[in-house]
């Protein structure tokens, strides 16, 4: 009987032991890699492949690291498993993740305060090319202001495509497209400057021309 007792204490035993041991093993980070993942989407979301690019591929290598290495340890005996590097890594990409994501979130908002402002620039730019071309006298350079007016025509239906890019969020592509738009209506009125005169002079050649004298062809 006696036996018997001792027999059923270290089988207890044993199994406590074998308990204690698996309650042992290292658990991975689960926690820390959602929330990880989740801090990484909303820097996506952000646009930090745009507005951060550098800091966003640094970030995805870190990620694409601690991911790495939680799968080593997946391949070694559960004794012997340890996330503690894994879930260091994974801290410091989540915490550089949040900061990414705010800057990204801070330059796409410049970006398109940016780009509203280059378009307001342009149309500008647009409008005083406009008035001058309307300011040529009648059978100014009839060839010369035809051609800019036609010029000046197609800069103004590219202006309602600058806009279409802001309000669907594609600030960059705005801008850039608003530059050049600028840049085109800035040189027709140099060009107009030219082939007109100033508007003085513009003034004057029509007076010429109401009087039959002849202008400049």
């Amino acid at each position: 009987m006696a036996m018997d007792l001792l027999k059923r204490a270290t089988g207890g035993l044993a199994s406590l032991s074998f308990v204690v041991w698996l309650g042992g093993c290292a658990q991975p980070p689960v926690d820390r890699l959602e929330q990880t993942q989740q801090l990484m989407s909303a820097a996506r979301a952000a646009e930090a492949p745009e507005y951060t690019m550098e800091e966003w591929s640094q970030l995805e290598v870190a990620f694409d690291r601690a991911k790495e290495e939680l799968a080593n340890q997946e391949k070694i005996l559960a004794i012997f498993r340890s996330y503690a590097k894994a879930d260091d890594m994974l801290k410091r990409v989540a915490q550089d993740a949040a900061t990414v994501g705010a800057l990204a979130a801070e330059k796409r908002t410049e970006m398109k305060a940016s780009a509203e402002t280059t378009e307001r620039e342009a149309r500008s730019a647009l409008a005083s090319a406009q008035e001058l071309l309307l300011g040529i006298p009648p059978g100014w350079n009839r060839a010369a202001t035809r051609n800019i007016g036609h010029e000046l025509t197609a800069l103004k239906d590219s202006l309602s495509s600058v806009h279409r890019l802001i309000e669907g969020g594609r600030f960059a592509s705005a801008r850039i497209q608003a530059q050049t738009l600028k840049e085109k209506a800035a040189a027709a009125a140099d060009t107009l400057h030219k082939v007109g005169g100033t508007r003085s002079t513009m003034r004057k050649a029509g007076s010429r021309i109401t009087a039959g004298m002849p202008g400049p062809s």
